[in-house]
């Protein structure tokens, strides 16, 4: 008899529990024709529509991303689409269950459905890259044009010093740029032939993909002595102005201070007068302007070399014309370098078609990516502070040929508009940089 009783209690606890369990199920179905999802760069869109029911609060979505982790996401009322990231390399038919909740965040049952995601952008910035041999290392050319995120690592492979065996050893990395964009890897081996590996991540530092180019090989260079060459401005651009006269305009500017030696910004600090600031700018709108360069005989040109000055707090308090309030965005941005050995063609101030072109510097105006003006404001104006900084510069290099040339021009087509963290004020279209160096074949 008990244990009739028993089996009967048993089953009613079933029952109950089944209607427990009924009630804890929310009851609305999944209404899949207001859903779609859009592929995107590392994912997918999904736009939606909360069904007209009061009852319902949002929906959830859940998948699993490329690396196998389950991802749980909410769709509320407030918005109507839902990113659905963690992917790089493009899926087709991703599964994923998507259900309704209430306020009590009970659920619904799920409706399985599929979508599909576009390569991300540290994927797909690989396809778009050519390294080319260049002087004193390699040009990373690149042409991807989508939205820009994440980092790419530059190895080179060779025998590792600790190990003593062959490794892929860390060089540097840059920022993806986005539109046609030339990344220079500096680099001084002995080897004949370097193989590069690059490898790219995404924003929350994961290794995502790496390309390997084998059979570069770099061209030696060496500096060409400034005492031997001639920088002249036979286009009238730069401004002439012997002394900081009155507070309207900064003095000590010409284009003799290109080639004094001075690479960072100390002499006008050593010289006592914040005015006064040793450097080359052009006059108003100097986009397009250039400077000449003539050398004592026809070299293979390598690379021209322009360094930006080190600002200091005087400098940035007490700034006059053509630098009040900003330095920064007064460097150019795009950079050709002209050649010719005709002493005719170097004598007309025009710019004409018999220039060759040698080389075409280019950076985003508005620093995004990678951008050379890159350094830190001072807090003293110590010489001897300015003595132990690095020199930032930019290297304009030119394809390598074997004609030699024994005129140069540097022509800057635009300068710096606004970089991350500083906000220019340069709309006079002033143009600056502070010394040039030209590098050429080593002989």
């Amino acid at each position: 008899m008990m244990k009739r009783f028993g089996l009967l209690f048993l089953l009613l606890g079933l029952a109950f529990g089944a209607c427990e369990d009924d009630d804890e199920m929310f009851d609305v179905p999944v209404p899949t024709e207001s859903i779609t999802f859009e592929a995107v760069p590392g994912g997918a869109v999904m736009r939606y529509t909360i069904p007209d029911n009061p009852a319902v609060y949002a929906y959830r979505v859940r998948y699993t991303n490329e690396r196998g982790e389950e991802v749980t996401s909410l769709g509320t009322r407030f918005e109507d689409t839902l990113a659905l990231g963690g992917f790089n390399a493009p899926r087709e038919a991703v599964r994923v269950n998507v259900s309704l909740i209430d306020k009590n965040n009970v659920e619904s049952e799920p409706e399985e459905m599929t979508f599909r995601t576009l390569a991300s952008v540290p994927y797909a910035f690989l396809d778009s890259l050519q390294v080319v041999s260049s002087w004193g290392g390699f040009r990373v050319e690149s042409s991807y044009t989508g939205s820009v995120t994440g980092l790419v690592n530059v190895y080179r492979v060779g025998v590792n010093p600790y190990s003593g065996e062959i490794d892929t050893l860390y060089l540097t990395n840059f920022s993806i740029p986005s539109g046609q964009a030339n990344t220079f890897i500096s680099m001084n081996v002995e080897e004949e032939e370097t193989t590069l590996v690059l490898k790219t991540e995404d924003a929350n530092g994961y290794a995502v993909r790496q390309s390997v180019y084998t059979g570069l090989t770099q061209h030696a260079m060496e500096l060409y002595p400034t005492e031997n060459l001639v920088v002249s401005d036979p286009g009238g651009f730069s401004q002439e102005i012997p002394t900081a006269g009155d507070y309207t305009y900064s003095g000590m500017l010409g284009i003799e201070y290109l080639s004094d030696g001075d690479k960072t910004g100390v002499t006008s600090v050593a010289g006592g007068n914040v005015y006064n600031i040793y450097t080359y700018a052009t006059n108003v709108d100097g986009r397009g302007s250039y400077v000449q360069v003539e050398l004592a005989e026809a070299k293979v040109i390598a690379t021209v070399r322009l360094y930006g000055m080190y600002r200091n707090i005087e400098f940035y308090y007490h700034g006059r014309q053509p630098f009040y309030n900003g330095y920064q965005d007064r460097l150019p941005n795009h950079v050709k370098v002209w050649a010719t050995n005709d002493p005719a063609v170097a004598a007309n101030p025009e710019m004409t078609e018999d220039w060759v072109e040698l080389a075409d510097f280019y950076q985003n105006p508005d620093g995004n990516g990678s951008y050379w003006p890159q350094h830190n404001f001072l807090s003293t104006r110590s010489a001897a502070d300015y003595a132990n900084l690095t020199p930032y510069y930019a290297d304009v290099t030119c394809d390598v040929v074997e004609t030699e040339y024994k005129y140069l021009r540097v022509q800057s087509l635009d300068h710096f508009y606004t970089l991350p963290g500083y906000q220019g004020e340069n709309t006079s279209h002033y143009i600056s940089y502070h010394e040039l160096e030209v590098y050429v074949k080593r002989d």
